[in-house]
């Protein structure tokens, strides 16, 4: 009856564990900009894979005994470095076919192993004053990294949370089976796991501090107000629905702050309320498609000299708008842009307009780069919300007084006034191009 009891209990507190662990993991993998499915999607791996190599390391190491009951999961155990190893080698393969980071990634799952552990060991404490020492040590780890280290060392790395959680999780090991069983009974099979993880975590802990951030970034930019200055053409446009269903005089500066460079349907149906908003779209981009351009659209100042620089040293440049696709690019081919920006996405082929960010996170697995090394410029304060969502890298481009005082509340990382100072921004080496720096 006690056995049933206590491998009752011990499943509860495994299951209770990893949904700790889970919503821990769910926590950094959104503030590094992934979406609910791609976190559900990794932390079934996780359970599955780690499951397995847990299982397979325990009977490696009791010499396979008992390899009949390998699926009864609560019987006989678990060894937990060996479902880490199994664990890294799905996360390899995962975040190789979905364009992510596999340092960035680990840092958002190897240390809640440490908190999972801890809780599945809980009910064992009660009959083995050993689980007591391991709890702890591992509470300990597991405090020092997610409190102490998370939160007041700055100069931190891709890597360097996995890496270090690694390091103590090995030594750990190491020393409490030492402690436990003495070094004359502890045999070779129960030091050389957690020797051999402890030396090779110091190893690249090591190097991943030595490594130089100087992968080029992926660039995209903003259309309106950012690459194409079209301002002109886009106050005419709505001067003349104004004009027809309400008064000129309401259309003032801070409307045409607004408006500009905002989804159209969305401020038509916000500012023409009782009209309906498909047929005042429709409208407005008729009246706007046979604006003569001259005049009313050029290049922002430096564009052309910035695309042309980032094409001849070898970034990726993509375009984000909220216009269609197809009118943004017949304005970059008007203009003999084309050449110098590998992809637009406009409007109808993300979801939900800015500042969701949909829209980044599209472009950048269209482009088979993925969010976790990317730069984002645009004019708004919608441009940097919508960037920090995606944990993209943020710079606002400050071309008035009241677009600076916007962007400023909006937190991005950098503020330019000149698109020149992109050129010397992205030759930093100091930090990754994420919104967290991470």
């Amino acid at each position: 009856m006690f056995a049933h009891v206590t491998i009752r209990w011990a499943g509860l507190a495994t299951l209770f564990g990893c949904f700790v662990a889970y919503l821990f993991f769910r926590r950094d993998m959104k503030e590094n900009g992934y979406v609910r499915a791609i976190s559900q999607e990794v932390f079934l791996g996780i359970v599955v894979f780690g499951l397995l190599g847990g299982r397979i390391g325990w009977y490696i190491a009791n010499g396979f005994d008992h390899i009949s009951r390998f699926f009864l999961f609560f019987d006989d155990g678990f060894e937990p470095l060996m479902a880490i190893y199994f664990v890294m080698l799905f996360v390899f393969f995962y975040v190789r076919k979905n364009f992510m980071s596999f340092r960035r990634t680990l840092d958002c799952i190897i240390p809640h192993f440490l908190l999972a552990a801890a809780i599945s060991r809980i009910p064992y404490m009660f009959s083995d004053w050993r689980n007591i020492l391991i709890v702890g040590v591992d509470m300990l780890g597991y405090i020092l990294l997610e409190v102490l280290y998370r939160n007041y060392f700055y100069d931190k790395h891709r890597g360097d949370r996995a890496a270090l959680t690694l390091l103590w999780i090995g030594l750990s090991r190491f020393f409490v089976n030492i402690a436990t069983y003495g070094r004359s009974n502890a045999s070779l099979m129960m030091l050389l796991p957690g020797l051999v993880t402890a030396i090779g975590a110091l190893i690249f802990y090591v190097f991943n501090r030595r490594k130089k951030m100087d992968r080029k970034p992926l660039v995209l930019f903003d259309f309106d107000g950012t690459l194409m200055d079209t301002q002109a053409m886009v106050n005419e446009s709505y001067r003349y629905l104004f004009n027809k269903y309400r008064t000129v005089d309401d259309f003032d500066d801070r409307t045409q702050l607004e408006v500009f460079g905002a989804d159209d349907r969305r401020e038509i149906k916000r500012l023409f309320k009782g009209e309906d908003p498909n047929e005042l779209t429709h409208e407005f981009r008729t009246f706007q498609a046979n604006l003569p351009a001259l005049g009313l659209v050029n290049t922002m100042p430096h564009a052309l000299e910035v695309l042309m620089w980032l094409k001849k040293n070898g970034y990726t440049v993509g375009v984000v708008t909220s216009r269609p696709t197809d009118n943004c690019r017949y304005w970059i081919e008007e203009f003999d842009l084309e050449d110098y920006v590998d992809m637009v996405m406009g409007k109808e082929i993300y979801k939900k307009a800015k500042p969701a960010p949909d829209a980044l996170r599209r472009i950048c697995h269209a482009l088979g780069l993925g969010h976790d090394n990317c730069v984002y410029i645009g004019d708004h304060a919608r441009d940097v919300r919508m960037a920090r969502r995606a944990c993209v890298y943020a710079i606002g481009y400050v071309t008035s007084k009241e677009n600076f005082n916007r962007i400023t509340k909006a937190m991005p990382n950098r503020m330019i006034r000149d698109l020149r100072e992109l050129e010397d921004i992205l030759q930093e080496t100091d930090h990754n191009w994420t919104y967290n720096l991470l």
